[in-house]
């Protein structure tokens, strides 16, 4: 459980984090980093898989409560472990920013993101518009952010929130492979990759990441494409 903490505690490319101006004092706006609710959904469906977590929302006085739910496998068996928070409505699209943010804080709890209450206060130049009120930053906050974390960059090693990046190109690229074998001994090749797919799978993946079953799960694919193969060969005959 450890590991899967530290992959959903991975920081998100720079691209992906927004800002917004909490306060403004002179010239310069104190700046909030935030992440969409589209991304956290994105990293727990990677790190999880699709079927690994889900999330309910409720009513808490009022204010809209998130509870996220991640299946945690333990050997043979496994449960499912609960962790919630709760917002109220944003004066951005009221309900619906309730909604996405009760997720956000939820998803916090299991460590997506928390890495951006710790940035600290973050000035940055801005602009006002005619009312005195803040219109734009002026600068990339980031350049204002001291001892800012790094993202993972694309590795070849299988290991961690890396090797899964990994794992998910080289099963695309197998499935592609296969989508356009077209004889026997490509085919051979492509049973070969896929079992040394599995192997590594076995070998560097926890036994609760959810893509070590990709691989396994290519066998009535390429068992349908050997079938299709030896009856296009037999018709030709």
């Amino acid at each position: 459980m450890s590991e899967m903490f530290h992959l959903l505690s991975e920081p998100f490319p720079k691209e992906s984090i927004r800002w917004r101006a909490q306060m403004v004092r002179g010239d310069k706006a104190l700046a909030l980093a935030y992440i969409d609710a589209r991304d956290v959904m994105g990293r727990l469906d990677r790190v999880c898989g699709p079927g690994g977590w889900q999330s309910e929302h409720f009513d808490v006085g009022g204010k809209t409560g998130c509870k996220i739910g991640i299946y945690i496998k333990n050997g043979e068996y496994g449960q499912w472990i609960w962790k919630s928070d709760g917002a109220g409505a944003t004066q951005v699209e009221g309900d619906k920013g309730a909604f996405s943010d009760a997720l956000k804080r939820a998803a916090v709890n299991w460590g997506v993101g928390r890495y951006l209450y710790d940035l600290g206060a973050t000035w940055v130049p801005c602009e006002l518009g005619n009312n005195g009120k803040f219109k734009k930053f002026t600068s990339d906050p980031w350049a204002s952010v001291k001892n800012a974390p790094k993202a993972s960059k694309p590795s070849d090693s299988w290991h961690g929130p890396l090797g899964i990046t990994a794992l998910r190109d080289a099963l695309r690229k197998l499935a592609g492979d296969l989508a356009d074998c077209e004889d026997q001994g490509q085919l051979a090749a492509i049973v070969e990759t896929r079992q040394s797919l599995i192997q590594q799978c076995e070998r560097d993946l926890p036994d609760w990441y959810w893509g070590r079953g990709d691989a396994t799960g290519l066998k009535d694919t390429i068992e349908r494409k050997q079938i299709f193969l030896r009856e296009t060969a037999e018709a030709a005959e």
